[in-house]
């Protein structure tokens, strides 16, 4: 076969002890070193990358005193509120929880118009707050509101620790906008397509555009110097 006869023809021609007599060949096919590839605490080993690092941290501290917070209030829903509340009647077995004036008012109209009736609620609530502060303390729900506004205050600063950082890297870069982004829609979608059509929803969804609008003038801002 055709096949055959060349190999033999080069078996022939060739001598056996081809790669001994042309080293430098050998070389140049040889397979090529690859440098050692870093690792990803080497490759996101930086100011950065530590930032990232703290503000992950910093909300999963949120996240983690939220849950023990809610765990107490739902245990305990008529504690949940820093101010007592009084239930009062307000026709055919209906019962609404008055804290403050603005709960009358909008059970009752203005207090101007019941001022005798307010004027006992007023005094029910001042009654019941020595006792509702004990309670509260008791069970734990204060210590659990500070530890929460602690863990806030710290992911605040993590934050604002992150936009002091100057991305270096293509990567620097994409992880600092995407934290930003995620900072940004922290409470909820802001986009234009998912304005709510109910009054209380499309309030929220201001404020969270509010809270957005301020993340962004604050990495603008440091962008700016």
């Amino acid at each position: 076969m055709l096949t055959e006869t060349f190999t033999k023809e080069r078996s022939m021609t060739l001598p056996a002890n081809t790669l001994s007599t042309f080293p430098r060949a050998t070389k140049r096919v040889a397979a090529p070193r690859l440098a050692p590839s870093r690792s990803n605490s080497q490759a996101k080993n930086g100011p950065l990358w530590s930032a990232i690092d703290d503000l992950r941290r910093a909300h999963r501290d949120v996240a983690k005193a939220y849950t023990a917070l809610r765990k107490l209030t739902d245990q305990h829903p008529d504690l949940s509120s820093r101010a007592p509340s009084v239930l009062i009647e307000v026709g055919e077995g209906k019962k609404v929880a008055i804290q403050c004036i603005l709960d009358f008012e909008q059970a009752f109209g203005p207090a101007a118009r019941h001022p005798g009736l307010w004027r006992e609620i007023e005094a029910a609530l001042n009654e019941a707050r020595p006792n509702h502060d004990a309670a509260r303390r008791k069970s734990g729900i204060p210590r659990a509101e500070a530890a929460h506004l602690r863990a806030c205050l710290k992911r605040n600063s993590a934050f604002n620790h992150l936009v002091l950082q100057e991305p270096q890297t293509r990567e620097e870069i994409r992880a600092y906008a995407r934290h930003i982004m995620r900072e940004m829609e922290a409470s909820g979608p802001i986009s234009n397509s998912s304005f709510p059509d109910d009054l209380v929803a499309r309030q929220e969804w201001n404020e969270r555009r509010s809270r957005a609008m301020n993340v962004a003038l604050r990495v603008l801002g440091r962008l700016a110097r």
